[in-house]
Parts: structure tokens; sequence; C-alpha cells
């Protein structure tokens, strides 16, 4: 930045106020600019200087219906005892009423904040315990929620106090009557000490046997109830001998199960190699689908084609009529010439036939791949799934008529490729036409099918002896899957459309021609062997219409069965691959132990099974011969039990009693003393057996102190906001002074007014703070200093949002402060609110401005107070910096937009 920078932007802020000291108007409005934020500051402050010290206003009814209780001719009332402590509680505003309901409608009209019940039976159920019954006493509390946000928890406090009072004073009168009936016990214990002393020594034999006398009753008395149950059991095990044959059949079948775990072991391995072609299987819907897509246009092309097929025939055999006239040619020239014409006609006519035929046969080769692709993952299929030692006939004679047409059509497709070849070497010769790389091709495609042939011949021979060569069935059809792939391979290299019009284009252009040029005929039909070349045409014609009809008449039922067999795989896919899942699974992780739990269970059913038997056929023998005496005796059990045990239980239970006052592990004398212990104290201990010690870190002494940091920050926010709601961010200038300052050193002087004003905004309202409301702050020196850094900080940040964005800057400053009351944790800790302001609680310089303050309040912690400085300083300075940069480019269409916007007579 240079002088004359500097001096434009000190002209320029001067000029600012000498306009505003010109203007009396506006000298009030920046006056009220200074003091209205303060004010929305201090009486925040001031109203919640001390909220929990004047809670003794708010009202809380009471209402006792307590109706005491008769205790050993004395009258206990609680609840009357609690309203008297109450009157003596200043806390809370408590009101005293007439009536339950008199309560319950105060509650709810408002005119009581909350209110407090003591039954009937308060005292009653307070000292139930006496009795042995003990009875909880309820305090039935009662509070309106609508009234006020915070009323219910200082009222749910002053509840929760009354209810802690109530059971203090309880334990601590329980403690002292404890105390004092032990205090009386020690003085009886003491007087009696000797005849005591004496009674210990001789009952303490009893009790060394009193335990095991109640355990053996007690037994005894299970097994009196328990007996109808045995004398069931013991029926019901007489029968199990009936059992044994059948048992013994069930373990001959486990034996017998066991000696097959080989064969078992054999189809869990197979399942291993059904597996492993699992993903081969599953592409067979796919396969069909594609297949079964291509049947419907076929039909039509081969019901065409057989049709010029036999048309070409036809016409080639009346061209080899005329062979015999045209060579007659040393007799019959002239007539020669007229025939040759003729059947040069003929011929062109047969041309587009022949082509098609060609064409056709060509694209037949397509047709054989894939479905010999689908042929041979069928075959693929069924021996995968074929049971080595189940091969039924059905399945053998499938298998073979399957290979058999496997068979056929790579025969017919090898003759087919070589006439293909034969026919282009003979138009090659006649022509001079190059089809030497067409021919090679096909040849490719013959060595191919020759293969083909051998591995399904392979295959058939194969076929009778399964199952005992299925392995080398099924590489020999993956084989030939591999040569078929490479036929297609081979074949999508041919250009078959290429090759038919070059076909073409010798067949028009060069052969045609010769038979056409009259003038020429004579010289070059003694060239032409053109009965041979028509006899071979009529061979692959008529090959080609067998090839033809042959397709023609399997089709509708290769589409029938493709078409049921597609439906059946994708039907059955999913249960067949699940199915050779889960058996592979079971036989790889469960099968080995199940096959060692199956040898275990056999050894047991052949060796152990035949010596339980016996062994427990001997034992009921013995039980019979023992139940009588079992049942005497249980009678005798029953009579002593119902006769003669209660008077000893009852001689034991007395001496017992005195029995347990030796059982102490005190001696005697050591008790009494300790039962002779000063009930007040002892009373005092358990009322409070705890005392807290509690040390505040950054002590503040009131709410309103505390609650200043927030206040203060919010009101410099809302200072910032209402300066740019007033005063215009932009610089008046005429025409010549236009020329005179540029944009930015525009946007510097007013920011400088405005950051005059937020000073003065700070320095207000933190003197305020200090001097009138008498908040209470450690670091006097540093409060002011922060409070006035924060105010020059969010003075820089509405600043420059304004001047950017216009009225929209406005609009984000205000979402910034309600994003900050509700995110800053200024009031709440942050970790009580939502997760969202939790989120943006650290992204909010509100965040820092107020810890930053609080830092000066109750002392500061250097790590906090930097890293709040650090923050505040890159948040103002990134402002700066953004609306220097950007205040020049966006003045232009802030200014078009408050335009438009003033034009709605709405805004300002």
């Amino acid at each position: 930045m240079t002088m004359k920078t500097i001096r434009a932007i000190k002209e320029l802020y001067l000029m600012d106020w000498r306009r505003i000291f010109a203007v009396p108007t506006a000298v009030f409005l920046v006056i009220a600019m200074l003091i209205l934020p303060s004010l929305y500051a201090w009486f925040n402050i001031k109203a919640l200087w001390d909220p929990y010290g004047n809670t003794g206003d708010l009202p809380i009814a009471v209402y006792n219906a307590d109706a005491g209780v008769n205790l050993e001719g004395k009258k206990i009332d609680i609840g009357q005892m609690v309203s008297e402590q109450l009157h003596q509680n200043h806390q809370l505003g408590w009101t005293f009423v007439k009536s339950k309901d008199v309560l319950e409608d105060g509650v709810r009209s408002g005119k009581y904040y909350a209110g407090i019940y003591l039954p009937k039976n308060f005292s009653k159920d307070l000292v139930s315990f006496i009795g042995g019954t003990i009875e909880k006493p309820e305090i039935k509390y009662f509070y309106n929620a609508k009234i006020n946000a915070i009323a219910p928890k200082i009222t749910d406090k002053g509840a929760s106090t009354l209810q802690s009072e109530i059971t203090d004073n309880f334990i601590a009168t329980s403690s002292q009557i404890l105390a004092e009936t032990m205090n009386k016990a020690g003085v009886s214990l003491e007087t009696n000490y000797g005849e005591i002393e004496h009674l210990s020594q001789l009952l303490m034999k009893t009790n060394d046997n009193l335990a095991q006398m109640d355990a053996y009753v007690n037994q005894l008395k299970d097994l009196q109830q328990k007996l109808p149950e045995i004398k069931e059991k013991y029926a019901l095990a007489q029968k199990v001998p009936d059992y044994y044959p059948e048992i013994n059949r069930l373990a001959d079948k486990l034996i017998a199960v066991n000696q097959h775990t080989n064969q078992l072991d054999q189809v869990g391995k197979t399942l291993l190699k059904v597996q492993k072609q699992l993903p081969t299987i599953q592409q067979v819907p796919n396969r069909l689908d594609q297949l079964n897509q291509d049947f419907s246009k076929v039909q039509p092309i081969l019901t065409k084609s057989i049709e010029e097929a036999k048309g070409a025939i036809s016409l080639v055999s009346q061209v080899q009529g005329l062979v015999p006239t045209i060579q007659d040619f040393n007799d019959k020239s002239n007539q020669l010439l007229t025939d040759s014409i003729d059947g040069a006609q003929k011929f062109q006519e047969a041309l587009p036939s022949i082509e098609n035929s060609l064409n056709l046969q060509l694209q037949t080769l397509l047709l054989f791949s894939q479905t010999m692709s689908v042929f041979l993952d069928q075959l693929s299929q069924d021996l995968q799934v074929v049971d080595q030692a189940q091969l039924t006939p059905e399945q053998r004679q499938q298998l073979q008529m399957l290979v058999t047409k496997i068979d056929e059509r790579v025969n017919q497709t090898k003759q087919t490729i070589e006439k293909q070849i034969q026919y282009l070497e003979v138009l090659g010769k006649i022509t001079g036409k190059d089809f030497s790389k067409s021919i090679s091709q096909l040849n490719q495609l013959l060595a191919k099918i020759t293969q083909m042939q051998e591995k399904a011949r392979q295959i058939n021979g194969v076929l009778a002896n399964l199952p005992n060569q299925l392995t080398t069935a099924q590489k020999l059809v993956s084989q030939l899957q591999g040569i078929n792939n490479d036929f297609n391979r081979f074949l999508q290299g041919i250009d078959l459309t290429g090759l038919s019009s070059k076909i073409n284009d010798t067949l028009s252009n060069q052969l045609l021609p010769i038979l056409k040029d009259s003038q020429k005929v004579l010289g070059e039909v003694s060239k032409i062997d053109l009965k041979d070349l028509l006899d071979k045409t009529n061979r692959v014609l008529n090959q080609g219409i067998q090839i033809l009809e042959t397709v023609s008449t399997d089709l509708p039922s290769y589409q029938q069965k493709l078409q049921a067999a597609n439906q059946l795989a994708k039907s059955h896919m999913g249960e067949f691959t699940n199915g050779v899942n889960q058996a592979v699974q079971f036989y790889q992780n469960d099968w080995p132990q199940t096959k060692q739990k199956l040898a275990q269970a056999s050894q047991f059913a052949q060796q152990d099974l035949p010596v339980i038997e016996r062994d427990y056929r001997q034992a009921l023998k013995q039980i019979d011969a023992k139940m009588p005496e079992l049942d005497q005796t249980i009678q005798q059990v029953n009579t002593f039990i119902n006769q003669d045990w209660p008077v000893v239980r009852t001689a034991i239970q007395k001496s017992a009693q005195a029995l347990q006052v030796g059982e102490t592990k005190l001696p005697l004398d050591e008790l009494i003393e300790l039962l002779k212990v000063n009930a007040q104290k002892e009373a005092d201990f358990f009322k409070e057996p705890v005392k807290l010690k509690t040390t505040a870190f950054y002590p503040i002494k009131n709410n309103g102190s505390a609650s200043a940091p927030f206040y203060t920050a919010l009101c410099l926010w809302v200072g910032s906001l209402l300066l740019s709601s007033l005063a215009s961010t932009s610089v008046y200038l005429n025409e010549r002074q236009k020329g005179k300052y540029t944009l930015r050193e525009q946007f510097f002087a007013r920011m400088l007014s405005f950051l005059t004003i937020g000073l003065g905004q700070s320095l207000i309202v933190v003197l305020g703070n200090l001097y009138l409301l008498n908040v209470s702050v450690t670091n006097p020196g540093w409060y002011i200093a922060f409070t006035v850094f924060i105010g020059l900080t969010f003075m820089s940040i509405i600043y420059v949002l304004v001047s950017l964005f216009g009225n929209v800057g406005k609009g984000l400053g205000i979402i910034l402060l309600v994003l900050s009351i509700s995110g800053g944790g200024g009031n709440y800790p942050i970790q009580v609110s939502g997760a969202f302001f939790r989120w943006i609680n650290p992204w909010l310089p509100f965040t820092y401005a107020v810890n930053l303050l609080r830092e000066a309040t109750g002392g500061i912690y250097a790590r906090n107070m930097w890293v709040d400085i650090i923050f505040l300083i890159c948040a103002g300075l990134l402002f700066v910096i953004f609306g220097t940069i950007f205040f020049p480019t966006n003045d232009a269409m802030v200014k078009k937009f408050n335009h438009r916007t003033k034009n709605s007579h709405f805004f300002h």
C-alpha cells in the first residue's frame, strides 16, 4: 500500500466524520449505535444476576394429609414435622393449601409452579419396618411443565431436597434409637455375663450337628415327595427290554451304513469335480437364450434360400443342356452363338439365387459353431451329473444319441467346407481370380472340423465303457469344446460378406461377360471347361439344399428342445448350484467328523451295546429284590418326620437362640463395650457418613458475571449488524471525486469508520459491565482489551459481508448470529446440544469470543487464550483479505442488486 493510497484513505475517513458531524440527526444515530448494543447486554446480565437466589418467591403448594401413627402409645406425625421444617425453609416459596384438589387446580392453572402432597398413611408407611412388613412412603409431586423451561428443574430440586431431608432425619432418628437400644443391651449382657458364658459352651456342641440334621431331614422329605415319581420311572424302566429288538435292528443298520463309507467318499469326490465345473454349467442358460433368439430369424431365411437354390439348380440345368450345343461349335457356330447368348441370359437370372445359396452356406457355418457350443455344454453337464454307481440304460442311450447328433453335424459341415473349397478353386481357375486367401482360411476350418470329427468318434467309443471311463469322456468333451472355440475364432476372422461379394463380382463381371460377349465367345469358349464348372456348381447347390432341408426339418424340434432345456436350466440352476455347494461344504467340513462318529457308533453297537443290555437286565433284577425294603424304610422315616422331628426341632431352635450370642468373633466382654456406644455421635455418623470437600477452579461470584461473556459477545455482534443495517458501506462521491479515489480506497476508508464505531461500542459495554453492573472480573485490563479486540473483529466480518453481498450479507450475518446463539456454547455446555450444533461449534467466531472473555472473567489459562486469539485474528484477516480482493469487482453487482431491491418500494 503506497503513501498515496494511505492519504486517500485518510481523506475519505475524515470526510465521513465531517459529514456525520455536519448533520445532527446523523450524530444522534451514531450515539444510538454506540449505546443500544450495550443496553441489550446490560439488561440480560442484570436479569440473570442471581436467579437461584430469588427462588424464595417461586410459589410451591404444599398439602399435608398425614394422619400420623401411634407407636407404643406415642403419637408420631411425620407430616406435621415436615410442615414445620418447611415453614422454616425460605429457599422456595412454600405455600400451604387446604386440600389436594386446591393443590392440583393451582398447579394446573399456573398459580403454583409445583405442588407437594403428603398422603394420609405417610407416617404409617415410614415406620412399617417395625412390624416386619415394609411399605415405602410416597411424596406425591406435581409440576406445571408449560409455565417455564427452568422452573421445573428448580422445583424438582426442591422436591428432591425435601425427600433427602426426610431420609436424613429418618436415618438419624433410627440410628439414635438403635444406638440407645444397643447401649441397653450392653448393660444387660454385662449383668448376665457368667450365665451366658456357661450356656455358650453347652450349646456349641449341639450347634455343630444342627446343620447336618436339617440337611438330612430335607433330603428325606424330598425323597418322600419324589417316591411316586420314582415308582413311575421304574415302571417305565421295566419296559425298556421290550425295545431291545428294535434297538438291535437300528444298530445293525448303523453298522451297514458304516460299511458303505468308501462309496460315500467316492460320491464326495465326484461332487468336488462337479463344483469345479459350475461356472461352465451356469453359462448354459445364457448360451441357450442367445441361440433361441437366433432360431426365430433362421426359419424364414432357410425357406427362402431353399426355394432360390432349387431355382438356381433349374437354371444351371438349363445352362448344362446348352453345353453340347456349345461343344458342337465346329459344325453349328451360328446356332452356338444364339444358344450361348440364351445360356448367358439364363445364367444371369440364376446368379442371385447362386449368390444367396453360397452366402447362406457360409452363414450356416456360424450357426454350426453356436449349435455345437450348446450341444457340448449339454453333453458336459450330462456327464457331470452322472452317478457313477447308477448309470441307467436310458441315460446311456441319451448320451449316445447326443454324441451321434454331434457327429452328424460335424460330417455335414465338413462336406460343406470341402465343396466350398472345390468351388472356389474351379472359379479361380476359370476366371483367373485369386481366392487363395479364402481357400487357406477354409482349409484351416477344414482342419479344425477334421479334429472335431476325430474327437467325436473317440467320445462315441468311450461312452460304451461308462462309468469306468467317465474322466476320459469329460476330458475329451473339454478338448472338443476347445477345438470348437478355435473353429469359431477362425470363422470370425473370415470376412464372409467380403468373400460373398468377391464371388458375386467374379460371376457377374468376369464369367458372365465371357458368355454374353458374342464376339469373343467363340475364342474363349474353347478355353473354358464350362461343363466342369456347371457340374460343380450344381453339386454345391444340391449339397446346400440338402443341408438347408435337414436344418429346416430339424429346426422346430431343436427349438422346442432348446426352450425346454433352457426353461429347465433356468428354473433349477439355483437349486442345483446351492445343492452342489451345500453337499461339497458338508463333504469337506462335516463328513470327516461324521465318518469318525459313525465308526465310533458302529463300534459301540458291536462291542458295548450287548454288555449294556446284559448289565441293565441284572440291575432290574436287583431293584426288584430291594423295592419292598425301600417302601418299609420310607414309611418309618415318614413316621419320624411327622411325629418326632417337630419336638426335636423346637428344642434345637430354643438352644440356637441363646447360641447366636456366642457366634460373634469378638469376646463377650468386648462386645459389651462395643454395644455401650454414644447414641448421638452414632446417629450423626449414619446421617452424614461422608463429607464433600469442594474446590473451585476459576471461581466467579454470581450468575450474572458468569453469563456476562456470552451477552457481551452477543451485543457486539448485534451492534455490528445494527450499524450495517442503518449505515451504508458505500462512500458517496461526486463525479470529480469518483475519479480521484479508487474503490479499494473507499472500501478501507468506510471500514475504518465502521471500526471506529465498533471501538466505541466495545468500550461502552465493557466499562458498563465493570463499573455500572460491577461484574466480577479477575483480570479487568485483559477484559477490556479482549472486548475491544472482539468488537473490532466482529465489525470487520459484518462489514465485509455487507460490502460484498449487500442485503444478502446482512442475512448471512443474521444466520451466523442465530447459529452462534445455538451452537456457540454460551449458556449451556455444547456437549448437551445436538450433533449439528456440536459440529458447527469449532467453526463459529462467536465460540472463541465467548471463551476469550471467560478467560479474563474467571482467570487466564494461557494455552486456551492463545487458541481463541489466533482463531479470531485469522477469521478477521481472512474476511478483510477477501473483501480487499473482491470488493472492486463485486461493487457494481451489489449496487445493481440493491437497485432492483429498492424498485420493490419495500426494501431500502
